[in-house]
């Protein structure tokens, strides 16, 4: 039995259950969870949806160039481009003479340019002065106007004034080789062809009569290639006639002067081929009416060509025979001596030391170090490539010209100095 001296507990310490009958009992220390949260109701049907926020919208597409924008560009490409390759073609040819024939030239000319002033005209010309063992031969020299100036102006500037001389006609060359495009073309895309082509040609730019070829070839295509108006829409071909002035001095300068009326005679083939299987009457090629006079439907096109078939047949005729004003006339019809088909090249190309100027890029010497086997080498292949993209991207044979721009003649011309 309990004593009354026993303390009585306190209400604040006894058991939650003694307090509040009715109510769990829980472990002393632990606390009631609390009741879980009714769920929420679903929005309504009709609410307006929140716009998303800023971070989750995507990017804005990349502006498109504009007309004028592209235009600018490009005009900001063909001032960048256009210094940049002429600068490239005369450091290119800007090195020391080392071509041990330009001598011979030299000396030439000088024979020549004594014989002239002494009066001297027999044996001039079909007689080499400087060998014995040619006595009997006739000797066709048709570089001799090339002498004649070389050796004048080896006079008058020198030879560093001669090595800046054929950097200029080099450079010259790029610039007329730029003049050669379709009309309204930017100039930055042939601008960079023309570059590679110039380093592809640099190993080729001694100081010879074919650097004058080179020249004279360009000034060629610009010709056939370059569109004169005679009046409003109305075409003229009278510059055509220039070629066989020029043909006049070619075959007096160099014996690659064959090269213009071959040049002549694929692009008559070509134009003959162009206007017989795909004739462009339309687009950038399409060259304007020869002839104001009106023409039934569908032969407008065939009349122009045939103008001008006519006029090229009637340079190429008047071109050859100006290649007969020379001092050896018919005989100044001969194969280059570069050539190694016949003559003495087919000889000399075996020479180890002379390698290096008859190697082709299709034979497996060319790939060797000191013949083909470097940037400008390489360049060639590199050209090649690029005018094969050119063609397919064009369509090639069977295409369309309005569509695609084909031309017959720059395949055959292509083709004829692969």
């Amino acid at each position: 039995m309990a004593s009354g001296n026993e303390p009585q507990p306190s209400p604040g310490s006894q058991p939650p259950d003694k307090l509040m009958p009715g109510l769990p009992s829980y472990p002393t220390g632990f606390r009631a969870a609390p009741p879980p949260r009714a769920p929420e109701p679903p929005p309504p049907s009709d609410a307006i949806p929140l716009p998303p926020s800023p971070a989750a919208e995507q990017e804005p597409p990349a502006p498109r160039l504009t007309p004028e924008e592209a235009a600018q560009l490009a005009f900001r490409l063909d001032r960048f481009m256009v210094p940049l390759v002429l600068a490239l073609a005369f450091l290119l040819a800007c090195f020391a003479i080392s071509n041990s024939d330009f001598f011979m030239h030299l000396a030439t000319g000088r024979f020549l340019a004594d014989s002239f002033r002494q009066g001297q005209f027999q044996n001039l010309f079909g007689h080499e002065p400087f060998s014995h063992t040619t006595e009997g031969v006739y000797w066709v020299n048709h570089s001799w106007l090339f002498d004649l100036i070389l050796y004048g102006l080896f006079l008058v500037v020198g030879g560093v004034g001669l090595v800046i001389l054929k950097a200029l006609v080099t450079m010259a060359l790029a610039g007329v080789l730029l003049l050669i495009r379709r009309p309204g073309q930017s100039l930055w895309a042939p601008a960079a062809c023309i570059g590679l082509a110039v380093l592809a040609l640099s190993p080729r730019l001694l100081f010879q009569p074919p650097v004058v070829s080179f020249l004279f070839l360009g000034v060629t295509l610009w010709l056939l290639t370059r569109r004169e108006t005679g009046g409003p829409g109305v075409a003229s071909c009278r510059h055509l006639w220039l070629l066989p002035l020029l043909f006049v001095l070619w075959v007096n300068m160099d014996s690659w002067f064959v090269l213009g009326p071959l040049t002549v005679a694929l692009y008559l083939v070509g134009e003959w081929l162009q206007d017989s299987f795909g004739p462009a009457r339309a687009g950038p090629d399409a060259p304007p009416p020869l002839t104001p006079t009106p023409l039934p439907q569908g032969a407008g096109e065939r009349g122009e060509g045939a103008d001008e078939r006519r006029t090229l047949v009637g340079v190429l005729v008047v071109g050859l025979l100006a290649c007969l004003i020379n001092p050896h006339h018919v005989r100044a019809f001969m194969v280059p001596p570069q050539l190694p088909l016949v003559g003495p090249a087919s000889v000399l190309q075996g020479d180890p030391g002379l390698q290096a100027a008859y190697a082709s890029p299709l034979q497996a010497i060319y790939f060797e170090r000191h013949i083909g086997l470097s940037v400008a080498g390489m360049s060639y292949f590199a050209l090649v490539l690029l005018s094969l993209v050119s063609f397919a991207l064009n369509g090639g044979p069977g295409s369309s010209p309005e569509a695609t721009g084909w031309r017959w003649w720059r395949g055959l011309l292509w083709l004829a100095f692969f």
